[in-house]
């Protein structure tokens, strides 16, 4: 087949040198794979750990916001209406703008002001964040589907304490 001399020496120094080349192809490939990995998986991370820090800056801002109004004048105060008070909710809702409804419940789980007003009268005290309320924590939920709201949702609530402290 290849009987020159000269062709078969041709032949092998071009097999000769593309071994080395293939060889060190191989081994570049390898590490920058590795690379190329090492980075990606470093973004990812760093992408990740700033939705953590952003999720947690939000549900803080949340739970702010839970404790101020648990502070509102218009919600501690015995005198305003059950009307008066939902009204207060209402603009909460209006200038937040994160929230679907807020309830304002009484020491024995009643509903006795609602943003929608649909459920004033109704009995929550069952509901785990009415219990961390009227032992005095701030609770945030886990997410969760209700019958009330077609999306899930997160529950926050905080104690309302009266100007006497209680």
């Amino acid at each position: 087949m290849f009987k020159s001399l000269q062709t078969r020496i041709l032949l092998y120094s071009l097999l000769i040198a593309s071994v080395p080349l293939l060889v060190l192809g191989i081994i570049s490939y390898g590490s920058q794979r590795s690379l190329l990995e090492k980075e990606a998986k470093n973004a990812l991370n760093a992408g990740s750990l700033n939705i953590v820090n952003e999720t947690y800056s939000y549900l803080n801002e949340r739970i702010s916001d839970v404790k101020l109004m648990s502070v509102n004048s218009a919600i501690i105060n015995p005198g305003y209406s059950k009307e008066e008070k939902s009204d207060e909710l209402k603009k909460f809702i209006d200038a937040k703008g994160n929230y679907y409804g807020v309830l304002h419940l009484d020491m024995e789980g009643n509903v006795i002001a609602d943003t929608s007003n649909k459920m004033i009268g109704d009995n929550l005290a069952k509901r785990i964040w009415f219990k961390e309320a009227i032992e005095g924590h701030e609770f945030l939920s886990d997410v969760y589907k209700t019958r009330a709201f077609a999306e899930p949702i997160i529950a926050l609530s905080a104690p309302v304490y009266d100007h006497s402290g209680k």
